[in-house]
């Protein structure tokens, strides 16, 4: 086995280092190869490919036909190379030749192996004998065992490390192999744990087996040799540098003694030939961080905490961390977790949590996410400082072509946001929070993770699964006292936000004094995180695939992903990542917080990469600290959290002059003015060559999904965006005729207008009624009426235009992002303009598509949302319901009535089957109860099957429904929320749109209920409650001052609920049969 023939050696060469080898006899037929790489790379064509190599290789399609291979001479000239290329061979060598034998001493080796259950491990006897060299390589060393001992566990800790490491490069190619040989009938046995042990013994143990694994997978064998290089030198730097710096560690940190008990590998990601953070524990107790970095940026920070604590006079001092920097690398101490006991624990933990807050944000730090902070009692300590500085690279104009939009990103970028402290993506279905406060218990990733099936059998395979996010310890309530309850959280936002304050004040009050104390971090060393770990660690793994570890060039061509979407990186940063990627690291980059230039994990120096560094940026933002500025941080920071664990609806906003006593009557235009005023007065503005423009920061949607948040700009949906705001703007101005609110409506909408064909360009596009261009086409349709301007209506057609082009992408089919909502958009434009027959054709694709996309269920069919596994959902905005009223609405103008009364009646018997009579309401097994809100729930449901009774559908169940649904919308009892969308105003605007219908006695009970919300909302508290501190039509702020306008005047201000369409002076009334709704309506 001491021979490797050319082939082998050369394929596991970098493409340099084939570059270096010089010309090979080989002229390589790649006529099916590069197709496959072209796909790797997402390149249409073989030009684009050839462009790329030339671009980052300087090589051309001609050099792979002649460096796919080795010819004859290319065994020496992989030899001839001084490098890894050529050392992996003499370590495989090595490796085979003489630890296949027996070693004369074993003694040691079995009695320290004991307790490590290897024999557990999948695949053991393949990582035997690497497990062995390393074994005998490190602890029979003298240098590193004269003058420190290596307890039994402490080897344990490395041996295991390296097994893992061996198993994350290896197993796939095994899980392979065993199941080709299963395939085969070569294993033998009865059962599949038989023939899995006749895999590991028989093959695994087997010389020429793994000659063969050798022969067909060397990309895998010089990872493995690499990797136990760099540990083995890691292991003896960190030994070494133990032994250099007792008498500094003794006197620092109280070290006594050096024998290491345990020696914990991986704390972090591996960096720079594989470096990782370490955490030692010796046997008197003391426990010591390594970090293989300078750690100039730790001891000035501990520095920049002791100024804040001298300075600060709040009783709460923040924690000084013992750092001794070595510049090359570095020791601190370990700092262990800790829950708090007491109430007053907590509050003292988060406020100082709070002013780490307004320190990482003054810093413009990044990625402090729940990992990165211990929790120690009532002190929340950061253990990773490397993020502190973020630079620059994109110029901030570079955004959209709305100034009002672009001015939000950037004071989104620079807010408290940035940190990871706070959340930032929010999932109000499923908890997912790996922010700085959150990692609370255990949670579930929101993505799918390969997880190992059938282990230790000849059938063991990778299947993809949730995984688990394990609790951090960032948080003082991961405690046995905390019972798991993440709302508790709720308990200290006050807190928080104070110790925020507190923080922020002192930076503002000493300004001059703080700039001099950032400037001590001018040539600190900090890394620069150009993309995601996570980015790098699922291409890293793919990599690791047998189809990338048969020839180097598969598998170089594959991290090359790492260009893709990055034209605004330097080459040499990409050629950087790649390298380090190619050695089974993260990439790695860091420069100092005062220079635009970056450096790479080999010392490379690569200029003008930032457009601006982090300290200027630090340095002017706190210039530009405020009172105002603080106000907008800390509701941010309210915002965000409350927006995960807040389980009631919190106040989103306090006004003057909202509450009106008893003895004085409420005039809803007064208070719908108060709304808008506030609005105007909150508007993000920006004067450009096009007109004034507004738009705000505040808790958005995200992807056009109604459950998932983050703290953004308001976009282009009518739920929460500007375009849903301008109709709000307009219905004021209609009503009061004031021009300022004609003047907000314009600078609302205008951002959208400059941004439309952005909006409309990508391929996939949701095209609902709320989220989605069928929202924006009707809110364009509702403000040409209103405004008389015929450009709006120019534009709505313009979006409307769009769908037959993106109709074959819809997969969520519903009323608030998908072609359902296009289709009542079509309906109502249609209803308010005959003469848009145009409409007609789009509108009859959509009843088509919804057709055809129906998924016949147990009973009934219903609509799966990106043929989710789950089952759909039930209700009006995205579920049946809705997709029920979108059909019935647009049936007077289709040819395909009979189709559309079938799947109607189909669709209810499927929504149907979650009726529970002794409610009078319908189940939602995605909500886990019985909602009573126009998106889930009977009010609703009551205004689909009002429009399908309109339209003379027949099915026996339709009146029962109308009187349940009816029934149960009016006598629910007020909630704390009064949006539109889930709230007391929208039930009310459900009941209105029911009432032409209702008997007297009906009528009354509504008007008892209206006045029972207006003196809730009026009479009773100076606050106003809607959803998690948005601003949207019909979820937040202008929801309620929506709603009121609605309320004032129903007969001129349309409904959103239903996508009406009226003009100034009238409404639209409704076609179908009154007289059958009426009699399906009373009891």
């Amino acid at each position: 086995m001491s021979s490797f023939n050319s082939t082998i050696a050369y394929n596991a060469l970098y493409i340099q280092e084939r570059k270096l080898c010089g010309p090979m006899e080989s002229n390589a037929d790649l006529s099916l190869v590069i197709p496959y790489w072209q796909q790797l790379l997402d390149f249409e064509d073989e030009q684009s490919f050839q462009s790329h190599m030339e671009r980052h290789y300087q090589i051309d399609t001609s050099f792979l036909r002649r460096h796919f291979s080795a010819g004859s001479s290319g065994f020496s000239k992989v030899t001839s190379l001084e490098s890894a290329a050529s050392s992996w061979l003499e370590y495989m060598t090595h490796i085979f030749d003489n630890l296949l034998l027996q070693q004369d001493d074993e003694t040691d080796y079995k009695r320290d192996m004991e307790g490590t259950n290897l024999s557990a491990f999948p695949f053991h006897s393949f990582y035997e004998f690497f497990l062995r060299d390393l074994y005998f390589d490190l602890f029979r060393d003298k240098s590193i065992t004269a003058k420190t001992t290596i307890s039994r566990l402490a080897k344990h800790n490395i041996i295991q490390y390296y097994l893992d490491q061996l198993y994350a490069v290896t197993h796939k190619t095994l899980m392979l192999e065993i199941n080709y040989l299963r395939m085969e009938g070569k294993l033998k046995g009865e059962s599949p744990e038989q023939r899995y042990s006749a895999y590991v013994t028989d093959f695994l143990g087997d010389h020429n087996y793994l000659q063969s694994l050798v022969e067909e997978y060397p990309v895998m064998f010089r990872l493995i040799a690499e990797k136990n290089r760099n540990l083995k030198q890691f292991v003896r730097e960190i030994i070494a540098h133990l032994e250099q710096d007792r008498s500094e560690l003794q006197q620092q940190f109280g070290l006594k003694e050096t024998e290491i008990v345990r020696f914990m590998l991986g704390s972090g990601d591996a960096h720079k030939q594989g470096k990782t953070v370490v955490i030692l524990e010796f046997a008197c107790g003391t426990k010591l961080v390594y970090k293989p970095r300078h750690m100039g940026i730790d001891e000035t920070f501990q520095q920049f905490l002791q100024w804040m604590n001298e300075q600060a006079h709040d009783g709460r001092p923040l924690r000084i961390v013992g750092v001794l920097n070595k510049h090359k690398y570095g020791w601190m101490e370990f700092i262990p977790y800790q829950a708090c006991i007491s109430n007053e624990e907590r509050k003292r933990f988060y406020y100082r949590l709070g002013k780490l807050l307004s320190v990482l944000h003054t810093m413009n730090a990044t990625d402090f996410h729940y990992e990165n902070i211990i929790a120690n009692s009532d002190q929340p300590v950061l253990i990773d400082l490397e993020s502190l500085f973020h630079h620059t690279i994109i110029q901030d104009h570079n955004y959209t072509e709305s100034g009002a939009i672009n001015r939000a990103l950037t004071l989104i970028r620079d807010s408290v946001l940035s940190t990871g402290i706070v959340p930032t993506n929010i999932n109000r279905e499923q908890m997912f929070d790996i922010s700085g406060i959150g990692g609370i218990g255990e949670q579930q990733s929101p993505f799918q993770i390969q997880t190992v099936e059938g282990q230790n059998t000849d059938e063991i395979r990778l299947v993809k699964q949730f995984g688990t996010l394990n609790s951090g310890h960032n948080s003082p309530l991961s405690g046995s006292d905390a019972n798991g309850e993440n709302d508790e959280i709720m308990n200290y936002l006050d807190d928080l936000s104070d110790g925020f304050r507190s923080g922020y004040d002192l930076f503002l009050s000493q300004r001059d004094e703080a700039a001099r104390q950032l400037e001590a971090f001018k040539d600190c060393d900090i890394r620069k995180i150009l993309k995601s770990t996570m980015v790098y660690g699922k291409l890293l793994h793919l990599s690791y695939h047998p189809d990338f570890l048969r020839n180097q060039l598969d598998r170089e061509l594959l991290l090359n992903r790492i260009a893709l979407s990055a034209d605004h990186l330097d080459q040499q940063i990409i050629r950087a990542e790649i390298a380090d990627l190619l050695e089974g690291d993260i990439p790695y980059f860091s420069a100092t917080p005062y220079g635009t230039w970056i450096q790479d994990s080999r010392g490379q120096m690569i200029n003008g990469v930032f457009v601006e560094d982090g300290l200027t940026r630090s340095l002017q933002k706190l210039s530009q600290f405020s009172k105002s500025d603080l106000d907008q941080q800390i509701q941010i920071i309210k915002a965000t959290v409350s927006a995960v664990y807040a389980k009631e609806d919190i106040k989103i906003v306090q006004l003057k002059n909202w509450r009106v006593p008893e003895s004085e009557p409420i005039n809803l235009l007064d208070k719908a003015k108060i709304i808008g005023d506030m609005l105007i007065r909150e508007a993000i503005q920006y004067k450009g060559e096009q007109g004034l423009e507004f738009c705000w920061t505040s808790m958005v949607t995200k992807g056009g999904r109604k459950h998932f948040w983050q703290y953004s700009v308001t976009g282009p949906g009518i739920y929460d965006g500007n375009p849903g705001v301008a109709l709000f703007f307009a219905q004021l101005w209609n009503l009061t005729r004031e021009e300022v609110y004609r003047d907000a409506c314009l600078a609302t909408i205008r951002p959208i207008q400059m941004i439309l064909e952005e909006l409309i360009h990508p391929d996939q596009i949701n095209l609902g009624a709320f989220l989605g261009l069928g929202g924006m086409a009707y809110g364009f349709a509702q403000l040409s009426s209103v405004l008389n301007d015929p450009t709006m209506k120019q534009s709505a057609d313009r979006l409307l235009k769009e769908i037959a082009r993106l109709l074959p992408q819809d997969r969520l089919y519903d009323l608030i992002g998908g072609s359902a909502g296009a289709l009542a958009v079509i309906a109502s434009m249609l209803e308010q303009n005959q003469e848009d027959t145009w409409l007609i054709d789009i509108g009859e694709q959509i009843v088509k598509h919804l057709i055809q996309s129906a998924a016949p269920m147990e009973i009934g069919v219903a609509w799966k949302p990106g043929n989710s596994p789950e089952n759909p959902y039930i209700g009006f905005s995205h579920g049946n319901a809705g997709i029920i009223f979108a059909l019935c609405r647009f049936m007077p103008w289709s040819g395909q009535q009979a189709a559309i009364h079938e799947i109607v009646r189909d669709a209810i018997d499927y929504e149907n089957r979650f009726y529970d009579e002794s409610v009078e309401n319908w189940f939602s097994e995605h909500l886990n109860h019985h909602s009573i809100a126009w998106c889930h729930g009977a009010p609703g449901i009551l205004l689909s099957r009002i429009e399908a009774v309109r339209r003379q559908v027949d099915h026996g169940l339709l009146e029962r429904d109308c009187q349940a649904a009816l029934a149960t919308t009016l006598d629910v009892s007020l909630g704390s929320n009064f949006s539109l969308c889930h709230g007391n105003l929208g039930n009310l605007d459900v009941l209105l749109l029911a009432s032409h219908s209702l008997n007297t006695q009906q009528q009354f009970l509504i008007k008892e209920k209206q006045s029972v919300i207006l003196n809730d909302l009026f009479r009773c508290s100076d606050v106003i409650h809607a959803d998690i501190n948005a601003i949207g039509v019909m979820n937040g702020l202008a929801s309620i001052g929506y709603g009121l306008l609605r309320i004032a005047e129903p007969q001129y201000v349309p409904s959103l609920l239903t996508l009406e369409l009226k003009g100034p002076k009238g409404a639209v009334t409704p076609s179908g049969d009154s007289s059958r709704l009426a009699n399906a309506m009373r009891q």
